[in-house]
């Protein structure tokens, strides 16, 4: 007996760096490595995006629920996964390794320009500070 998960990829909800066609066969991918048993993966390409339809094969002992759920289960890891490889938090090389030094702009004078003193200044509370101070002057 075969069970089955379809996964919808859809063009329209794509907003990740990358080819959604080079996704789903990392997806794929992730998807063989993550399911435990006999299983396959198929890609089917639609106006809409791409479909995964990812089977497994259980045995006629298996509750048919608990087996729907653990291959759900192993989908769902697969994809987060894929992510993963996706999208590579920032400060990270390539291979996706910490980076050993922290960006510039995160600390020190340079934080403080980017996001108090260029702030401020374009604001315009600077030129209201200084028109205030004129015509108290006066």
């Amino acid at each position: 007996m075969t069970i089955s998960v379809t996964v919808d990829l859809n063009f329209a909800d794509w907003h990740l760096p990358g080819n959604l066609r080079d996704f789903a066969d990392t997806y794929r991918s992730a998807v063989l490595d993550a399911i435990t048993g006999p299983a396959g993966v198929h890609i089917e390409q639609n106006e809409a995006g791409y479909s995964l339809e990812c089977t497994a094969v259980v045995l006629p002992s298996t509750d048919l629920y608990d087996a729907y759920q653990a291959l759900a289960e192993e989908v769902l890891i697969a994809y987060r996964k894929a992510l993963a490889h996706l999208v590579k938090p920032a400060g990270t090389d390539p291979k996706g390794n910490a980076a050993a030094t922290p960006a510039t702009d995160t600390h020190g004078p340079r934080w403080w320009i980017r996001y108090v003193l260029v702030p401020v200044q374009g604001s315009g509370a600077v030129a209201a500070a200084a028109t205030t101070v004129l015509a108290l002057l006066k």
